[in-house]
């Protein structure tokens, strides 16, 4: 018999499973115990008596799935315990209540050693429990589950983030002490993924520049080993210097993401962003300088939003010209500062996060929602992003349709290809060839698991 089966939260074709219940999984397998990781969809497979304990958790939007497969299983195996963990349930314990009778252990925050001492007996039930990873106890995980596919590896090298922005929680599950996996252990691990065909490597931390002395200690190291390979990353526009990016240059990095989120000063300051415009500009511009893909993220509809505040980050993304950017209508999530200031205000939806209903943000302070949503779409409909804008609205609306419905569209998802097909060939379209295939890969994932969870 097993000790624990965990099963994911949301399938994605290109990240199978999520990376907290890989790294769970690793850790507790080197503690001796036997685990195994599986698919909401492998459930079903299940004998009669798999394990010692489930165990579960998601994010704030895919709660409700986490909900709905619990249910499942308490149904199937009622006397079996479920652990439930995740960022969801560290920001909002109050849902853990609310599903008192199907969730037994309650996981706040780092997940390994809390679930390694209930397996161990050392805990009661409906208790939570928070107990962070020593930086001595974070490894890099086994590629058992998050293989090199196609000559592409996805990493997180660190945990937690030092910066305060007001629309993010990233802090309340990991802190804003920065531990990263040392330097060593994971070159090792970087030989081996070499060994196993991996082309680019994609670091998913908050930011790789977070600990400076480790991307300098790997930037360092894959020059004197001349490790061949090529990488991308996250960053905060203030890290960047001309020394740091011409270091990362001359290591392989040939894809920066900026974490712009806005072109107006006064938004900038509401979400407590680190950097002003003119750092964020001198980022952008030191990394088209020794030509590495500039990636903006940009975020419209967030509190205080106003025409002229859109305006600006429009002025800003067209005087900076980077290569590529995701924009994306601004999602309040609970444990922020901007939701709970949105919540004390009333300016949010009616939400129930168990239930598959999400809060949305219905007034900016001086914008309805549908006033938001048509200025984004007259502001951006003479670029060539519009239809990215438009499908990120849609799956917004797809994943609460019936189930008939959905079918048809994802048939139509794969085969509909990049949409502006007459000019795809085109090479000032390849950024936005390669963002747009791999959303909607993301996108036929999310489908997929509901059509399970629906059915």
């Amino acid at each position: 018999m097993l000790d624990l089966i965990l099963i994911n939260d949301c399938y994605r074709p290109n990240i199978p499973y999520s990376f907290g219940k890989i790294y769970l999984s690793d850790f507790l397998t080197r503690n001796g115990w036997r685990v195994r990781l599986i698919q909401p969809w492998e459930v079903s497979k299940l004998g009669s008596n798999p394990t010692r304990f489930f165990g579960v958790g998601s994010w704030s939007l895919e709660f409700h799935h986490v909900v709905a497969t619990a249910t499942s299983l308490k149904q199937r195996y009622p006397g079996i315990p479920i652990i439930c963990g995740g960022g969801h349930v560290t920001v909002c314990p109050f849902d853990l209540q609310e599903h008192a009778m199907i969730f037994d252990y309650w996981v706040l925050g780092e997940g390994e050693v809390a679930v390694h001492e209930i397996l161990q007996g050392q805990h009661k039930t409906r208790v939570p429990i928070i107990r962070p990873v020593p930086q001595k106890d974070l490894l890099p995980p086994n590629t058992a589950h998050n293989p090199v596919s196609n000559g592409s590896y996805t990493s997180i090298a660190s945990r937690g983030c030092p910066h305060i922005c007001t629309f993010c929680n990233t802090h309340k599950m990991f802190g804003h002490n920065v531990r990263s996996i040392a330097l060593d252990k994971y070159l090792q691990h970087l030989r081996d993924l070499l060994n196993q065909g991996m082309v680019t490597l994609s670091f998913r931390d908050s930011s790789f520049l977070n600990d400076i002395d480790w991307a300098t200690g790997f930037c360092a190291a894959v020059l004197k080993e001349k490790l061949q390979f090529n990488w991308l990353m996250n960053c905060c526009a203030e890290q960047l210097t001309e020394e740091r990016v011409l270091m990362m240059k001359r290591a392989g990095c040939i894809g920066v993401t900026i974490g712009v989120e806005s072109g107006a000063p006064s938004i900038l300051k509401m979400m407590k962003k680190a950097a002003g415009l003119n750092e964020m500009k001198r980022g952008i511009s030191l990394c088209k300088k020794y030509n590495i893909h500039t990636h903006l993220n940009l975020m419209y509809g967030v509190l205080g939003e106003t025409r002229e505040t859109m305006a600006a980050t429009r002025e800003f993304y067209q005087q900076t010209k980077p290569d590529s950017k995701t924009l994306a209508l601004y999602e309040p999530f609970p444990g922020t500062a901007m939701f709970e200031e949105a919540e004390q205000k009333k300016f949010l939806s009616p939400y129930n996060w168990g239930k598959g209903q999400p809060a949305k943000l219905l007034f900016t302070g001086s914008m309805a929602r549908d006033e938001v949503i048509r200025e984004a779409d007259r502001l951006w409909s003479t670029g060539p992003f519009h239809q990215y804008l438009r499908v990120a609205k849609l799956e917004n609306k797809l994943i609460f349709l019936p189930s008939v419905f959905i079918r048809v569209i994802l048939l139509r998802l794969l085969t509909w290809r990049f949409p502006l097909t007459i000019l795809s060939n085109h090479p000032a379209f390849e950024p936005l060839k390669r963002t747009w295939d791999n959303y909607r890969i993301d996108l036929i994932g999310r489908i997929q698991l509901y059509l399970y969870l629906s059915a």
